[in-house]
């Protein structure tokens, strides 16, 4: 029982959070679960000054030429589940992707769910991220609420912590 105490006050004295508003001229999340197709700027704003601001690095990371596109084309049907992804650079056709059942989610409240996570063991840490991110599409642009988390341990000190980010992709 000490030790299961012990174990709780620490995750506990050693979560953090933060979380950011949706900007109020980004206007509101009026999206519907209804087939997608859209031409998006790669390179997207952010709601605050910190992390990725590309659309590749979100929803394929390990796409091979997801530094180099500078817009993605994105296809949802949703009566099939599909998510689709073409990488473009100067209106050429980089690189076809699709996200899997275990990665793309389907839709809720509006909003196309993409999640995934991570066992990370590097340099003293060891635990598991996750993330989801919720994309809205709005009549000129995507606007995405980005939010991961993760627990685990620092050079054995546990930690946990979660944020939520917001960014906006313009249509191309």
């Amino acid at each position: 029982m000490k030790l299961a105490t012990i174990v709780f006050l620490s995750f506990f004295l050693c979560a953090c959070a933060t979380k950011d508003d949706l900007p109020a001229e980004w206007g509101s999340l009026n999206s519907d679960c209804s087939d997608v197709i859209a031409l998006l700027d790669n390179i997207g704003i952010r709601s605050s000054q910190y992390g990725e601001s590309r659309l590749t690095e979100l929803l394929v990371p390990k796409a091979e030429f997801r530094h180099i596109a500078d817009q993605i084309n994105i296809s949802i049907i949703s009566s099939k589940n599909t998510f689709n992804i073409e990488l473009l650079a100067d209106s050429e056709v980089l690189e076809r992707l699709s996200l899997d059942a275990e990665e793309f989610k389907g839709c809720k409240d509006g909003g196309f769910i993409v999640a995934r996570s991570s066992i990370v063991n590097t340099g003293g840490a060891l635990g598991k991220e996750w993330w989801q991110f919720t994309l809205y599409f709005a009549p000129d642009s995507l606007i995405v609420s980005k939010k991961k988390g993760v627990v685990g341990t620092l050079f054995f000190v546990p930690i946990a912590g979660t944020e939520i980010q917001w960014l906006r992709f313009s249509k191309a």
